[in-house]
């Protein structure tokens, strides 16, 4: 599984462009969210709750928080909020982001989402 999810995230330019990212269960970062601070992280959960309109300010910068059945609370980057709100709930995604500190807590911050089923076309495909 390991593998055919490294092949559909290695075909995929805007997940990696000039990152590299870490695989993390979603359980784990709930977890241990602090394992994973300032490192680039990928997951998979499903969207749950459309990010709110109002920003929220953490670290200076300006963030979106939507939310997803396992991690909970996210944090999307304000040039995520209309292709969230584009989304349909209730469905798989690989999220790509870090794990920022502010305030002595930790948050997900995700700056790309891509369908989980996707390979280096563009097609669909169910890579559990």
């Amino acid at each position: 599984m390991l593998l055919a999810l490294w092949v559909t995230i290695s075909f995929v330019p805007s997940l990696h462009a000039e990152d590299s990212f870490d695989e993390v269960e979603a359980e784990q970062l709930v977890a241990n969210p602090q394992s994973y601070w300032a490192l680039g992280i990928i997951f998979r959960d499903t969207y749950v709750v459309e990010p709110r309109s109002r920003t929220t300010k953490l670290a200076s910068k300006r963030y979106h928080l939507f939310e997803t059945s396992t991690v909970g609370d996210c944090y999307a980057e304000e040039d995520l909020y209309d292709r969230l709100n584009s989304l349909p709930l209730e469905q798989e995604y690989l999220m790509t982001g870090t794990v920022i500190q502010h305030k002595r807590r930790y948050y997900v911050v995700i700056k790309d989402i891509q369908s989980a089923r996707i390979d280096s076309e563009g097609k669909e495909i169910d890579i559990h």
